[in-house]
Protein backbone atom coordinates (compact mmCIF):
# COMPACT_ATOMS: atom_id res chain seq x y z
CA UNK A 1 0.00 0.00 0.00
CA UNK A 2 1.06 3.87 -0.94
CA UNK A 3 0.77 5.21 2.35
CA UNK A 4 1.88 8.67 1.12
CA UNK A 5 -0.39 8.65 -1.43
CA UNK A 6 -3.22 7.71 1.11
CA UNK A 7 -1.89 10.44 3.44
CA UNK A 8 -2.30 13.39 0.63
CA UNK A 9 -5.64 11.64 -0.23
CA UNK A 10 -7.08 12.19 3.00
CA UNK A 11 -5.54 15.54 3.41
CA UNK A 12 -7.41 16.72 -0.24
CA UNK A 13 -10.29 15.27 1.68
CA UNK A 14 -10.01 17.00 5.00
CA UNK A 15 -8.74 19.75 2.92
CA UNK A 16 -12.34 19.77 0.74
CA UNK A 17 -14.38 19.09 3.99
CA UNK A 18 -13.27 22.46 5.66
CA UNK A 19 -14.09 24.52 2.42
CA UNK A 20 -17.34 23.36 2.06
CA UNK A 21 -17.66 23.99 6.09
CA UNK A 22 -16.78 27.44 5.60
CA UNK A 23 -18.56 27.84 2.55
CA UNK A 24 -21.76 27.25 4.28
CA UNK A 25 -21.26 28.84 7.48
CA UNK A 26 -20.40 32.36 4.85
CA UNK A 27 -23.64 31.43 2.79
CA UNK A 28 -26.06 31.40 5.52
CA UNK A 29 -24.97 34.68 6.52
CA UNK A 30 -26.81 36.25 9.78
CA UNK A 31 -30.13 34.60 11.08
CA UNK A 32 -32.91 37.22 11.67
CA UNK A 33 -32.64 36.79 15.62
CA UNK A 34 -29.17 38.56 14.82
CA UNK A 35 -30.61 40.86 12.40
CA UNK A 36 -32.80 42.65 15.11
CA UNK A 37 -30.35 42.12 17.97
CA UNK A 38 -27.54 43.89 16.06
CA UNK A 39 -30.33 46.64 14.99
CA UNK A 40 -31.46 47.52 18.68
CA UNK A 41 -28.04 47.25 20.00
CA UNK A 42 -27.19 49.61 17.21
CA UNK A 43 -30.27 51.91 17.92
CA UNK A 44 -29.67 51.55 21.82
CA UNK A 45 -25.96 53.77 21.07
CA UNK A 46 -27.75 55.57 18.74
CA UNK A 47 -25.02 54.17 15.94
CA UNK A 48 -26.98 55.19 12.47
CA UNK A 49 -24.28 53.62 10.52
CA UNK A 50 -25.02 50.21 12.38
CA UNK A 51 -29.01 51.12 12.41
CA UNK A 52 -28.82 51.71 9.04
CA UNK A 53 -28.45 48.05 7.74
CA UNK A 54 -31.59 46.94 8.98
CA UNK A 55 -33.36 50.70 9.21
CA UNK A 56 -32.90 54.48 9.09
CA UNK A 57 -32.99 56.42 12.16
CA UNK A 58 -35.47 58.65 9.70
CA UNK A 59 -37.43 55.33 9.61
CA UNK A 60 -37.84 55.06 13.16
CA UNK A 61 -38.84 58.77 13.99
CA UNK A 62 -40.42 59.34 11.02
CA UNK A 63 -43.89 60.30 13.63
CA UNK A 64 -41.96 63.20 15.11
CA UNK A 65 -42.95 66.03 12.56
CA UNK A 66 -41.85 69.35 15.10
CA UNK A 67 -38.31 69.97 13.06
CA UNK A 68 -39.44 69.92 9.58
CA UNK A 69 -39.48 73.70 9.14
CA UNK A 70 -35.99 73.96 11.07
CA UNK A 71 -33.25 73.14 8.79
CA UNK A 72 -30.43 74.24 11.34
CA UNK A 73 -27.39 72.11 12.04
CA UNK A 74 -27.53 73.38 15.42
CA UNK A 75 -30.91 71.82 16.19
CA UNK A 76 -30.03 68.29 14.43
CA UNK A 77 -27.09 68.31 17.08
CA UNK A 78 -29.02 68.95 19.78
CA UNK A 79 -32.05 66.37 18.51
CA UNK A 80 -29.68 64.00 18.23
CA UNK A 81 -27.80 64.57 21.65
CA UNK A 82 -31.15 64.18 23.38
CA UNK A 83 -31.56 60.76 21.29
CA UNK A 84 -28.76 59.42 22.71
CA UNK A 85 -29.84 59.96 26.44
CA UNK A 86 -33.49 58.34 25.53
CA UNK A 87 -32.09 55.38 23.75
CA UNK A 88 -29.20 54.44 26.03
CA UNK A 89 -32.51 52.77 28.37
CA UNK A 90 -33.36 50.70 25.33
CA UNK A 91 -33.17 46.92 26.80
CA UNK A 92 -34.50 44.05 24.95
CA UNK A 93 -35.33 40.37 24.64
CA UNK A 94 -35.64 37.92 21.98
CA UNK A 95 -38.02 35.29 22.67
CA UNK A 96 -38.75 33.09 19.39
CA UNK A 97 -38.47 33.78 15.47
CA UNK A 98 -39.76 32.05 12.22
CA UNK A 99 -38.64 32.03 8.80
CA UNK A 100 -40.68 31.35 5.58
CA UNK A 101 -38.51 31.65 2.89
CA UNK A 102 -37.43 35.38 1.99
CA UNK A 103 -39.41 36.76 5.22
CA UNK A 104 -39.08 36.58 8.92
CA UNK A 105 -40.77 37.39 12.28
CA UNK A 106 -39.19 37.58 15.30
CA UNK A 107 -40.72 38.02 18.20
CA UNK A 108 -39.28 40.73 20.62
CA UNK A 109 -39.62 41.87 24.13
CA UNK A 110 -38.86 45.67 23.76
CA UNK A 111 -38.32 47.90 27.15
CA UNK A 112 -37.47 51.61 27.23
CA UNK A 113 -38.60 54.67 29.39
CA UNK A 114 -42.24 54.83 29.85
CA UNK A 115 -42.75 58.13 27.96
CA UNK A 116 -46.63 59.03 28.39
CA UNK A 117 -45.70 59.22 32.40
CA UNK A 118 -42.72 61.55 31.21
CA UNK A 119 -44.57 63.87 28.75
CA UNK A 120 -47.13 64.23 31.29
CA UNK A 121 -45.22 65.60 33.67
CA UNK A 122 -43.08 67.31 31.35
CA UNK A 123 -46.55 68.94 29.91
CA UNK A 124 -47.52 70.21 33.35
CA UNK A 125 -44.01 71.75 33.94
CA UNK A 126 -43.81 73.36 30.41
CA UNK A 127 -47.25 74.92 30.62
CA UNK A 128 -46.18 76.40 33.68
CA UNK A 129 -43.11 78.10 33.09
CA UNK A 130 -45.06 79.49 29.88
CA UNK A 131 -48.19 80.50 31.68
CA UNK A 132 -45.56 82.10 34.74
CA UNK A 133 -43.63 84.03 31.72
CA UNK A 134 -46.59 85.64 29.94
CA UNK A 135 -47.87 87.06 33.40
CA UNK A 136 -44.58 88.92 33.97
CA UNK A 137 -44.14 92.41 32.35
CA UNK A 138 -43.42 92.31 28.91
CA UNK A 139 -39.86 93.80 29.37
CA UNK A 140 -38.86 91.25 31.91
CA UNK A 141 -40.57 88.14 29.61
CA UNK A 142 -38.13 85.67 28.77
CA UNK A 143 -37.80 85.25 24.94
CA UNK A 144 -39.06 82.87 22.87
CA UNK A 145 -35.76 81.56 22.13
CA UNK A 146 -34.72 81.25 25.20
CA UNK A 147 -38.18 79.81 26.93
CA UNK A 148 -37.82 76.55 23.85
CA UNK A 149 -33.80 76.06 25.80
CA UNK A 150 -35.57 75.96 29.35
CA UNK A 151 -38.64 73.94 28.07
CA UNK A 152 -35.91 71.51 26.31
CA UNK A 153 -34.16 71.49 29.65
CA UNK A 154 -36.39 70.35 31.53
CA UNK A 155 -37.45 67.35 29.60
CA UNK A 156 -33.76 66.04 29.53
CA UNK A 157 -33.71 66.56 33.30
CA UNK A 158 -36.80 64.37 33.16
CA UNK A 159 -35.08 61.73 30.97
CA UNK A 160 -32.10 61.67 32.99
CA UNK A 161 -33.80 60.31 36.04
CA UNK A 162 -32.90 57.18 37.53
CA UNK A 163 -36.09 56.18 39.16
CA UNK A 164 -38.07 57.06 35.96
CA UNK A 165 -40.36 54.39 35.03
CA UNK A 166 -40.02 51.51 32.42
CA UNK A 167 -42.82 50.37 29.71
CA UNK A 168 -42.00 46.97 28.19
CA UNK A 169 -44.40 45.60 24.74
CA UNK A 170 -44.18 42.07 23.31
CA UNK A 171 -43.61 42.62 19.40
CA UNK A 172 -43.51 40.72 16.57
CA UNK A 173 -40.50 41.85 14.06
CA UNK A 174 -40.93 41.45 10.34
CA UNK A 175 -37.80 41.20 8.00
CA UNK A 176 -37.63 40.71 4.50
CA UNK A 177 -34.44 39.82 2.96
CA UNK A 178 -32.89 41.48 0.52
CA UNK A 179 -29.28 41.27 -1.31
CA UNK A 180 -29.11 38.27 1.02
CA UNK A 181 -29.27 40.34 3.71
CA UNK A 182 -32.10 40.74 6.34
CA UNK A 183 -34.22 43.89 6.82
CA UNK A 184 -36.68 45.01 9.14
CA UNK A 185 -39.60 46.36 8.40
CA UNK A 186 -40.32 49.78 10.46
CA UNK A 187 -44.12 50.15 11.55
CA UNK A 188 -46.08 52.03 14.06
CA UNK A 189 -46.23 48.90 16.69
CA UNK A 190 -42.44 48.83 16.43
CA UNK A 191 -42.00 52.50 16.41
CA UNK A 192 -43.90 52.42 19.45
CA UNK A 193 -41.97 49.84 21.18
CA UNK A 194 -38.66 51.26 20.74
CA UNK A 195 -39.81 54.45 21.93
CA UNK A 196 -41.88 53.97 25.04
CA UNK A 197 -44.98 54.84 23.83
CA UNK A 198 -43.67 58.05 21.87
CA UNK A 199 -44.77 57.50 18.52
CA UNK A 200 -48.24 56.91 19.75
CA UNK A 201 -48.19 60.30 21.98
CA UNK A 202 -46.76 62.43 18.83
CA UNK A 203 -49.04 61.03 16.61
CA UNK A 204 -52.14 62.11 18.94
CA UNK A 205 -51.01 65.47 19.20
CA UNK A 206 -50.26 65.99 15.65
CA UNK A 207 -54.05 65.22 15.33
CA UNK A 208 -55.42 63.03 12.61
CA UNK A 209 -56.15 66.03 9.83
CA UNK A 210 -52.69 66.69 10.12
CA UNK A 211 -51.75 63.41 9.74
CA UNK A 212 -53.60 62.88 6.61
CA UNK A 213 -52.58 66.06 5.03
CA UNK A 214 -49.80 65.26 2.79
CA UNK A 215 -49.65 61.73 0.27
CA UNK A 216 -46.38 61.17 2.11
CA UNK A 217 -47.82 60.88 5.40
CA UNK A 218 -51.36 59.18 3.55
CA UNK A 219 -48.94 56.51 1.94
CA UNK A 220 -47.02 55.17 5.01
CA UNK A 221 -50.61 54.96 6.49
CA UNK A 222 -51.21 52.52 3.78
CA UNK A 223 -47.58 51.18 4.39
CA UNK A 224 -48.49 50.45 7.85
CA UNK A 225 -51.71 48.82 7.43
CA UNK A 226 -50.38 46.42 4.77
CA UNK A 227 -48.16 45.57 7.18
CA UNK A 228 -48.96 45.69 10.58
CA UNK A 229 -52.83 44.29 9.57
CA UNK A 230 -52.63 42.57 6.38
CA UNK A 231 -49.63 40.93 6.77
CA UNK A 232 -48.52 40.49 10.37
CA UNK A 233 -52.01 39.71 12.00
CA UNK A 234 -53.68 38.22 8.68
CA UNK A 235 -51.36 35.93 5.88
CA UNK A 236 -48.32 35.54 7.96
CA UNK A 237 -50.01 33.88 11.25
CA UNK A 238 -52.56 32.02 8.56
CA UNK A 239 -49.45 30.76 6.07
CA UNK A 240 -48.03 28.96 9.34
CA UNK A 241 -51.02 27.61 10.40
CA UNK A 242 -51.73 25.86 7.76
CA UNK A 243 -47.95 24.86 8.08
CA UNK A 244 -47.88 23.69 11.24
CA UNK A 245 -51.20 24.26 13.49
CA UNK A 246 -49.26 27.39 15.39
CA UNK A 247 -48.99 31.03 15.07
CA UNK A 248 -45.65 32.88 13.39
CA UNK A 249 -44.25 32.99 16.23
CA UNK A 250 -44.81 29.84 17.32
CA UNK A 251 -47.50 29.63 19.50
CA UNK A 252 -51.44 28.78 19.52
CA UNK A 253 -53.90 30.90 17.53
CA UNK A 254 -57.67 31.19 17.34
CA UNK A 255 -58.02 30.99 13.53
CA UNK A 256 -61.67 31.48 13.75
CA UNK A 257 -60.76 34.90 15.59
CA UNK A 258 -57.84 35.50 13.38
CA UNK A 259 -60.52 35.18 10.04
CA UNK A 260 -62.67 37.10 11.77
CA UNK A 261 -59.42 40.48 11.99
CA UNK A 262 -58.84 39.99 9.10
CA UNK A 263 -62.46 40.39 7.35
CA UNK A 264 -62.31 43.73 9.35
CA UNK A 265 -59.30 44.60 7.87
CA UNK A 266 -60.00 43.67 4.28
CA UNK A 267 -62.92 45.90 4.68
CA UNK A 268 -60.67 48.76 4.75
CA UNK A 269 -58.14 48.42 1.71
CA UNK A 270 -61.40 49.36 -0.54
CA UNK A 271 -60.74 53.16 0.34
CA UNK A 272 -57.15 52.68 0.13
CA UNK A 273 -57.24 51.29 -3.86
CA UNK A 274 -59.86 54.26 -4.03
CA UNK A 275 -56.93 57.07 -2.59
CA UNK A 276 -54.19 55.51 -4.80
CA UNK A 277 -56.39 55.06 -8.34
CA UNK A 278 -56.78 58.69 -7.49
CA UNK A 279 -53.45 60.22 -7.15
CA UNK A 280 -51.82 62.16 -9.94
CA UNK A 281 -50.59 59.24 -12.24
CA UNK A 282 -47.41 61.16 -13.55
CA UNK A 283 -46.13 62.13 -9.49
CA UNK A 284 -47.38 58.79 -8.56
CA UNK A 285 -46.86 56.75 -11.73
CA UNK A 286 -44.31 53.68 -9.39
CA UNK A 287 -46.70 53.92 -6.30
CA UNK A 288 -49.99 53.18 -8.62
CA UNK A 289 -47.75 50.62 -10.71
CA UNK A 290 -46.77 48.68 -7.37
CA UNK A 291 -50.02 48.98 -5.58
CA UNK A 292 -51.71 47.53 -8.27
CA UNK A 293 -49.81 44.25 -8.14
CA UNK A 294 -49.71 44.08 -4.24
CA UNK A 295 -53.81 45.13 -4.04
CA UNK A 296 -54.55 42.21 -6.67
CA UNK A 297 -52.30 39.85 -5.16
CA UNK A 298 -54.29 40.78 -1.52
CA UNK A 299 -57.48 40.18 -3.42
CA UNK A 300 -56.10 36.85 -4.64
CA UNK A 301 -54.97 35.50 -0.84
CA UNK A 302 -57.97 36.47 0.62
CA UNK A 303 -60.29 35.14 -1.97
CA UNK A 304 -58.65 31.35 -1.45
CA UNK A 305 -58.59 32.10 2.73
CA UNK A 306 -62.45 32.39 2.58
CA UNK A 307 -63.28 29.95 -0.19
CA UNK A 308 -61.22 27.58 1.70
CA UNK A 309 -60.88 27.61 5.16
CA UNK A 310 -57.64 27.33 6.78
CA UNK A 311 -56.10 24.28 8.63
CA UNK A 312 -52.97 22.57 9.47
CA UNK A 313 -51.22 20.73 6.90
CA UNK A 314 -54.34 21.98 4.64
CA UNK A 315 -54.47 23.50 1.08
CA UNK A 316 -51.08 25.51 1.11
CA UNK A 317 -50.84 29.37 0.90
CA UNK A 318 -48.06 30.84 -1.38
CA UNK A 319 -47.36 34.21 -0.16
CA UNK A 320 -43.92 34.95 -1.93
CA UNK A 321 -45.77 37.38 -4.42
CA UNK A 322 -47.23 39.31 -1.48
CA UNK A 323 -44.01 39.83 0.20
CA UNK A 324 -41.99 40.64 -3.00
CA UNK A 325 -45.29 43.45 -3.64
CA UNK A 326 -45.15 44.08 0.06
CA UNK A 327 -41.64 45.41 0.06
CA UNK A 328 -41.56 47.22 -3.40
CA UNK A 329 -44.54 49.34 -1.79
CA UNK A 330 -42.38 49.50 0.92
CA UNK A 331 -39.49 51.11 -0.76
CA UNK A 332 -41.69 53.02 -3.07
CA UNK A 333 -43.46 54.83 0.05
CA UNK A 334 -39.91 55.53 1.09
CA UNK A 335 -39.14 57.25 -1.97
CA UNK A 336 -42.10 59.81 -2.05
CA UNK A 337 -41.02 63.46 -0.20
Amino acid sequence: MNFKRVKTLLNVTLISIICLSLFSACSQGESPKEAVAKALTATKSLDEAGMKNYFTYEELMSFDTSNKNKDTKKQTVQDKEKSKLFFSKLNYKIVSSSVEKDTATVKTEITNLDMKSIMEEYFTQALKLAMDNAFLPEDKQIKKDELDKKMEQILIDMISKKDNKTVTTTVNIKLVKTEKKWKIKMDKELQDAITGGLASISEKMSGSNQKDNTPKNKLSEIDDYIVSEVWNKGFCDIYHYIDNGKGSTGESIDIDFSLTQLDATYKKKAAYDKYIQELDPTQFADIKNVWTKLSTETDNLYNKIKSNKPTPKGTSLNTGKFSQYMEAFQQAVESVK
